[in-house]
């Protein structure tokens, strides 16, 4: 990284797991810090568990506040973009809408529980990255979703877009299975205020943010 200005680090928890996810994310920062990197940007997401006082855990989250912190102590010149749900895991069998044949509807379905789900595309975080370093925002912190919605807002917009009928139903937190998928959507819940500042924050840098009906109308759905 000798005579590199800035990096943007995202690792890939489910490719390698907890252990050696804060293992090499630790050593990148070391070797930023070593190389005398003037802005590196990492890839963050909430800390569950503290802000919950504990009661939620959720390890795809964990790692990367482990990482942070360690990144915050060794003084590295650095900011910090959390991520909400990409507008491509629609087209992914996690957030993919299924279809109803019976009633010739498309199913959008997640436990949200009444709350606002931040969104937002994955070009969309190259724009806000490009714009922390054009700006200097070193020490900042910047949520990534171009828009939160409510369950029936994204419905009607999948309706609106398609062309096909479109329905939102909600997902019991207790229908999931305990651990982590389940602590993750109960923090989302209980932690929704945030992910709307997110919008705010990514739309200040990036004005032209997309919307979902915007990503929506070049997909073939």
């Amino acid at each position: 990284m000798k005579g590199v200005y800035g990096v943007f680090c995202n690792l890939d928890f489910w490719s390698m797991g907890l252990e050696k996810e804060i293992a090499i994310g630790c050593k990148i920062a070391d070797i930023a810090k070593e190389s005398g990197v003037e802005h590196f940007i990492y890839s963050s997401l909430e800390d569950c568990s503290r802000d919950s006082g504990g009661k939620l855990y959720v390890s795809h989250f964990h790692g990367k506040t482990v990482i942070q912190s360690y990144i915050e102590k060794l003084k590295l010149p650095s900011s910090f973009v959390k991520y909400s749900f990409y507008f491509e895991n629609f087209r992914t069998p996690y957030g993919s809408p299924k279809w109803d044949a019976e009633k010739s509807e498309l199913v959008i379905r997640f436990p949200l529980g009444g709350k606002v789900f931040a969104m937002v595309p994955v070009v969309d975080v190259g724009e806000v990255v490009v714009r922390i370093w054009e700006n200097k925002l070193v020490g900042k912190t910047i949520g990534l979703a171009s828009e939160a919605l409510k369950g029936e807002e994204i419905a009607n917009i999948f309706a609106k877009v398609t062309g096909k009928k479109s329905r939102f139903e909600e997902a019991p937190l207790s229908s999931l299975p305990s651990g982590d998928n389940l602590n993750m959507w109960a923090y989302k819940q209980d932690f929704a205020h945030k992910y709307e500042e997110y919008v705010m924050q990514t739309k200040e840098i990036y004005p032209e943010a997309l919307s979902l009906e915007k990503w929506l109308a070049t997909e073939n759905f």
